[in-house]
């Protein structure tokens, strides 16, 4: 019915630092409610679609694509802001809104010293992702993660993001959010509160000259990227009238969709005095957590059956066990008032958990719920490293890097060269597979070297005498490392054409994914050879 639907869309909001995603995450909220909109995520993008694709609507989310691409299920809505004034609000952030603990290990170091000096001499690994260029690698990556030119780079990072159905300028906020509500017809009676603003911080003009060179040094390619989205915006709406865009009918077809989270119910007879954990709610992995439940019954239960269980950060159950399974009945209870606890070792991979408690009353009829809460503590399990890395395990690692050669890969540019062959069988019939002996000789100055995306083989195309080709991509026969000046033997495998005929086999080599070598000035190896047919004996 009209007015009674959820929002119902696949919507990803790809939240780029600072850029008031946290204002945009409390508005949606309202709007859709908590049902709909996902916590604020940060995640691969495939792991977010995987995780919580299936729970929400809205998935936002600070996002790491790696050439995943976007998601033709799904439409994507972005916001993007002038490239300094994010990088200083980036900055400030770390520093007056966070400690040292709440920041990737030595990044609120790397930022006061940064701060204090207005530039450093080298690019930072640790610092630098966060302000240098954030956007256009960014999106960038969403189309390769090869190394390309900064030209290349930028190119990309313009590609990606016209495939969004929404974008828009930070510094425009009521145009973006305009945007927003017309795309998914969202209410316009919200507007968007300030959320975890940076504390304190200057504009712009009034950074050092030092600072503001360094960052502007830094976000070159964000500051070309930022100039042509907004010249595309502009022409985009052209003459378009500021009443027609912030004038819009307020009536919206969806109902906020606010469920219950957690479930919490008590019965009468039962209440529930205190529940907690017992020591930190930051544990490592293998540690043992205490949790006590003190609860009151009000009449005498003959079995009770108490049971807890533990929630992952995407709500999926992650353990539950109670006094029946674990063979420890409660039987005969009288009234009065209780404390049970349960001591678990935590072998979970790292991640948040809630912990849950329940009591049922167990009778020849069946199981009568007397309590269930989803929602009595949390904690978070970290994982030790004795080996750094990254994901939810740490596992003994080794690493150990060898000299294997002076040479260093290139793509072949200089193909001379020649291929000898002895003769071809004299029977030859349609569509059969034989073999060639060939000698390839490498005249040219480089050395000829395969790689995994670039391997180097012998290959062959079939030529009528008119020089019409009639096979162009012939089987592969891999070869060895070729020095200059050195000849390999191989042996190639040749599948004849599948029309009896007069043809010319032509015979040259090929680096995948680059060039054929005889464009490069290799001297193919050509033979006349006759095709008859194949007579069923």
């Amino acid at each position: 019915m009209k007015g009674k639907q959820v929002f119902s869309g696949r919507v990803i909001f790809d939240h780029i630092p600072k850029t008031a995603g946290t204002a945009i995450h409390d508005w949606l909220t309202r709007t859709l409610g908590v049902g709909c909109v996902s916590p604020q995520l940060n995640g691969l993008h495939r792991d977010l679609i995987r995780d919580y694709g299936g729970e929400y609507s809205v998935i936002l989310a600070h996002i790491g694509f790696h050439t995943a691409g976007l998601d033709p299920r799904y439409q994507y809505v972005s916001c993007i802001r002038e490239p300094i004034d994010r990088a200083i609000s980036w900055l400030f952030f770390a520093l007056k809104n966070n400690g040292p603990e709440d920041l990737p290990a030595g990044v609120h170091a790397k930022v006061a010293g940064y701060l204090a000096h207005g530039s450093q001499d080298t690019a930072d690994p640790v610092l630098y992702p966060y302000i240098s260029n954030c956007c256009v690698n960014h999106f960038s990556s969403i189309v390769s993660s090869e190394p390309r030119s900064d030209e290349k780079k930028l190119a990309d990072a313009l590609l990606a993001i016209e495939q969004y159905d929404v974008w828009g300028l930070y510094e425009e906020m009521p145009l973006f959010l305009a945007d927003f509500v017309a795309k998914f017809k969202l209410p316009t009676d919200e507007g968007i509160c300030r959320i975890n603003v940076t504390k304190s911080r200057p504009v712009v003009r009034e950074c050092s000259p030092l600072l503001l060179n360094d960052l502007k040094k830094l976000n070159a390619l964000d500051l070309e990227f930022y100039r042509i989205l907004r010249e595309r915006l502009q022409r985009k709406r052209g003459k378009k009238s500021l009443r027609s865009i912030f004038f819009r009918p307020k009536l919206s077809p969806w109902t906020p969709y606010n469920p219950e989270k957690y479930r919490s119910f008590s019965a009468p007879e039962f209440t529930l005095i205190s529940d907690g954990l017992n020591g930190s709610q930051s544990l490592t992995e293998g540690q043992t957590v205490v949790f006590f439940a003190e609860f009151s019954l009000s009449r005498p239960v003959a079995e009770l059956n108490i049971g807890i269980s533990i929630l992952d950060e995407n709500g999926r159950l992650a353990f539950g066990t109670n006094t029946t399974l674990l063979g420890q009945p409660l039987l005969h209870m009288e009234r009065g008032t209780y404390r049970v606890q349960y001591s678990l070792v935590t072998n979970l991979p790292q991640g948040c958990y809630t912990l849950g408690f329940a009591c049922l009353e167990h009778l020849p009829e069946g199981d009568r719920e007397l309590a269930w809460y989803d929602n009595c503590a949390t904690f978070r399990i970290s994982t030790l490293r004795p080996v750094p890395g990254i994901g939810y395990v740490s596992l003994p690692t080794k690493i150990h890097c060898r000299s294997i050669g002076s040479e260093a890969f290139e793509l072949v540019e200089d193909g001379a060269g020649e291929l000898f062959c002895e003769s071809v069988p004299e029977s030859l019939t349609t569509d059969k597979l034989f073999e060639l002996t060939v000698s390839l000789v490498n005249s040219s100055g480089q050395v000829w070297m395969s790689s995994k995306c670039h391997p180097v083989n012998l290959s062959y195309h079939w030529m009528d005498l008119l020089g019409n080709t009639v096979v162009f991509d012939g089987k592969r026969t891999s070869v060895p490392h070729v020095s200059p000046g050195e000849a390999v033997f191989a042996h190639m495998s040749i599948l004849t054409p599948k029309v009896p005929g007069n043809y010319r086999l032509v015979l040259v080599p090929v680096q995948e994914n680059s060039c054929w070598f005889d464009e490069i000035g290799f001297k193919p190896g050509l033979m006349e050879v006759v095709i008859t047919s194949c007579v069923p004996s």
